[in-house]
């Protein structure tokens, strides 16, 4: 199933939970050229999917993610702007996920706690992207034992408490480990990447909610 050219969220301000888009047991999804935004708490939430792909889209106005995927495999978001969201308690946030990316993007003007979250997850990465002129309180926020990939990204500025809470908890693409000052001196490039692999799963069928909204 894809999604192309919508413009999802409320016009006026208000309070709501949940994502703009929320996605269930789903396998095989796109979204492209699409604007999700608040006051949806989350552009994109996903839970027990497998294959989802967010790409040229804006992600702009949620108070508290940009995405938050719990027990999912290969959610990628690629060539997306990210900007003016929440960050809580990430902006990307993982829990229980595998074999993930998020690439090629511009993130900026963003707040809250960290820029990427993991819990109980394994290969995810961050590539080829900018990210500057966000007030985060520190970059990577990796539950202990996780590790996740960074490579060819530009960090225009830091919180409080630096770029990684954990230590020996990022890796470039070649397995160095990376300090903070590695991060802080890491110059952007055009990575090339590839998208995870299919996974043969039986799923029941899928659902996609979409909040309730005033712009569709």
């Amino acid at each position: 199933v894809s999604i192309s050219g919508l413009s999802i969220g409320h016009i006026e301000g208000g309070l709501c939970s949940g994502g703009v888009l929320y996605m269930s047991a789903c396998s095989g999804m796109s979204a492209d050229n699409c604007k999700l935004f608040g006051c949806g708490t989350v552009a994109l939430q996903c839970h027990d999917c497998d294959g989802v792909l967010l790409e040229n889209c804006l992600l702009t106005d949620c108070s508290s993610m940009a995405l938050s995927a719990q027990y999912s495999r290969a959610i990628v978001v690629s060539s997306c702007d990210v900007k003016s969201n929440g960050g809580l308690p990430a902006l990307f946030s993982f829990s229980a996920c595998e074999d993930s990316i998020i690439a090629d993007c511009s993130i900026n003007a963003n707040e809250g706690q960290s820029l990427l979250r993991t819990e109980g997850s394994r290969n995810i990465s961050l590539l080829s992207s900018q990210v500057h002129g966000n007030r985060l309180d520190c970059m990577f926020s990796i539950s202990p034992g996780n590790t996740v990939t960074v490579d060819g990204c530009r960090f225009d500025g830091v919180g409080s408490f630096g770029y990684i809470v954990t230590e020996n908890s990022v890796t470039d693409t070649k397995g160095n480990i990376l300090d903070d000052a590695a991060l802080a001196a890491m110059e952007y490039a055009e990575l090339e990447w590839e998208m995870p692999g299919e996974k043969v799963v039986d799923y029941a069928e899928g659902t996609v909610y979409v909040s309730t909204v005033d712009e569709l």
